[in-house]
């Protein structure tokens, strides 16, 4: 959706690094893969730079940096399968959803 402008995707190099760091301990992925996904993602992506940093997430503060590119984003929704974040809700604006939710919603 990203790729075809129907959605705008917008993410921050922490976003990146944790993606790649995702990739290849829970997923093992070889860092060739990981690196030529992260540049096709980076042709697509909204790159986005937080100018604050947030303490909203208490359980998993790492997933605060979601929330950091949300909020200098002006997303209107956060689409994440993470509980953590699910748990939040709504913040400044975004609504934090399922994917299945917002796919339902952006059809």
């Amino acid at each position: 959706m990203a790729r075809d402008g129907v959605i705008r995707l917008d993410v921050s190099e922490a976003i990146f690094e944790e993606l790649a760091d995702v990739l290849e301990t829970k997923f093992h992925w070889r860092r060739p893969d990981i690196e030529h996904a992260i540049v096709q993602l980076r042709a697509i992506a909204n790159q986005v730079t937080p100018s604050e940093s947030l303490k909203v997430v208490r359980r998993d503060p790492d997933d605060d940096t979601i929330l950091e590119c949300a909020a200098a984003a002006r997303s209107d929704y956060v689409v994440t399968g993470d509980k953590d974040l699910l748990e939040v809700g709504l913040h400044r604006g975004a609504r934090i959803i399922i994917p299945a939710v917002f796919l339902a919603l952006a059809r």
